[in-house]
C-alpha cells in the first residue's frame, strides 16, 4: 500500500508540474489557450502514465477501452435477449387460445376427429395435444401464396385468433404422428413456414403435390393448407426445429419426396 501511495504522489507531481510548465509557455499566447492546452496535457498524461498491476503495467486508456467494450457488449447480449423474447412471444401469440374439445370419435393411431366448437372439423393428435383441421382452400392471386395471407387465412377460422398456420416444426409433429396417412387430403400442395431463431425470421416452405419442396417451383393453383391449433396439452410456441434431432428432421425432409396417395 505504501509503495503505491509513492508512486501515485509520484505521478500526481510529474503530471501537475508538466501541465504547469505547458501552461507557463503559453500564456503568453492567451489565458483560454493556455488553460485548454494544460488541460489535454493532464488529460494525455493520465491516460498514458502507466499503472502498476501484477508483473507489468497497463494504461489508464486501455482500462477505459476495456470497460467500454465491456459495456458495449452487455448492452448488446441484453437488446439481443429481449428481441429472442419477442420472437418467441410472437411464436406463442399465434396461438390466441386454447381450445377444449366438445366432442370426439377415436379415429385410430393416436388420432380423434373431434369438434371444437364454431362448426369447425378437426383432428386431434392425442400424442402432442395439437388440433389440426381438415384442409383448407387458399385462394391465389398470384402462382405462390403468400406467407401472410395463409397465416391470416387460418387466424380466421372461428374461434377467431385460436388458429394459425403451422410451422414446419409443427409440421414434424404431424408426419411422427403418422397424420399424413391416417388423415384425408394430403394430395394437395401445402404450404409452412420455416422459423430461424438466429435470423429471427418465418420462410415459407411450399410443399408441391408430387413431393417436390422448394420455393420458385412451377406454379400451381391447388394449394391447400392445414391450420393448427392448441389444447391445453399442447407446448406454447408448437413445436420448434431446434428440439427436432438432426437425424430425425433429416427423415421428415426425405419423407416429403416419396409419393403422396
Amino acid at each position: 500500500m505504501p509503495y503505491l501511495i509513492v508512486f501515485a504522489a509520484i505521478a500526481l507531481a510529474v503530471i501537475a508540474g508538466a501541465s504547469a510548465v505547458v501552461f507557463v509557455l503559453l500564456r503568453r499566447r492567451g489565458l483560454i489557450p493556455a488553460l485548454l492546452t494544460a488541460a489535454l496535457t493532464v488529460t494525455i498524461l493520465i491516460a498514458l502514465w502507466p499503472i502498476p498491476t501484477h508483473g507489468g503495467f497497463t494504461f489508464l486508456f486501455e482500462i477505459a477501452l476495456h470497460e467500454l467494450h465491456q459495456t458495449r457488449d452487455l448492452v448488446a447480449e441484453r437488446l439481443d435477449a429481449r428481441q429472442d423474447e419477442r420472437f418467441w412471444q410472437r411464436q406463442s401469440d399465434r396461438f390466441g387460445r386454447t381450445l377444449a374439445v366438445v366432442a370426439a370419435r377415436d379415429a385410430g393411431g393416436g388420432w380423434q376427429e373431434v369438434e371444437v366448437g364454431g362448426g369447425i372439423h378437426a383432428w386431434l393428435d392425442t400424442t402432442t395435444g395439437l388440433l389440426w383441421t381438415d384442409v383448407v382452400e387458399v385462394r391465389l392471386a398470384t402462382s405462390m401464396p403468400p406467407l401472410a395471407d395463409s397465416q391470416a387465412l387460418c387466424g380466421r377460422l372461428p374461434p377467431a385468433g385460436a388458429w394459425a398456420l403451422p410451422s414446419e416444426g409443427d409440421q414434424y409433429s404431424f408426419w411422427r404422428s403418422a397424420g399424413h396417412t391416417r388423415l384425408p387430403g394430403q394430395t394437395a400442395s401445402q404450404l409452412s413456414y420455416l422459423v430461424d431463431p438466429d435470423l429471427r425470421a418465418e420462410t415459407p416452405v411450399y410443399s408441391l403435390r408430387g413431393g417436390a419442396n422448394q420455393a420458385g417451383a412451377a406454379p400451381t393453383r391447388n394449394f391447400k393448407v392445414r391450420c393448427l391449433a392448441r389444447t391445453a396439452a399442447a407446448p406454447q410456441h408448437g413445436y420448434a426445429r431446434e428440439k427436432i434431432p438432426l437425424e430425425e428432421w433429416n427423415r421428415f425432409q426425405l419423407a416429403k419426396l416419396a409419393p403422396t396417395r
